[in-house]
């Protein structure tokens, strides 16, 4: 007897991936072999919808437990929304505390994780969108250190402009 053909339901085929499971082509898996290269900036440029936040989870994804992702996506307009948005993507509610408590509750994150041996991705999507102030402040996060080296290291998402 022949095996019943096996119908596959149009959700499965059209589903997102998710950041562990994701299609890797030829181009992808060269820009992979590239962002995996230790740097403390990782920039990933393109159009709208082709991938670019997947890429940087699945980049994200690839160091497994051993890794925190903190995500910040835009708009943001000053420093104290992107201090919010990372302290709640590291699981820590911002509370009501001053931009400042803010700043050395993520510090004090970052350096803890850090210390644990884990590495700290600050992946910051829709880059194109934050404005002025929120930039000053993603500058003070970039000059953190832990151990005398970058305590994050970052993956920056959003059009080629």
């Amino acid at each position: 007897m022949g095996e019943a053909p096996r119908l596959v339901s149009p959700a499965r085929v059209f589903a997102r991936p998710t950041a562990d499971q994701i299609w890797l082509g030829p181009s992808q898996r060269a820009a992979l072999s590239q962002l995996s290269r230790p740097a403390q900036v990782r920039v990933i440029a393109g159009p709208s919808s082709c991938g670019k936040t997947m890429l940087a989870h699945h980049l994200a994804y690839q160091s497994g437990s051993a890794a925190v992702v903190l995500e910040c996506r835009g708009p943001k307009d000053d420093g104290a929304s992107v201090l919010a948005s990372l302290l709640q993507s590291a699981g820590l509610a911002p509370w009501d505390l001053s931009e400042i408590d803010q700043r050395n509750l993520l510090t004090v994150f970052v350096q803890q994780r850090r210390s644990q041996g884990r590495r700290v991705f600050l992946l910051l999507d829709d880059a194109h969108s934050i404005k002025r102030a929120a930039v000053e402040e993603l500058e003070r996060l970039l000059a953190l250190r832990a151990d005398h080296r970058p305590a994050l290291e970052w993956i920056v998402v959003g059009p080629p402009s």
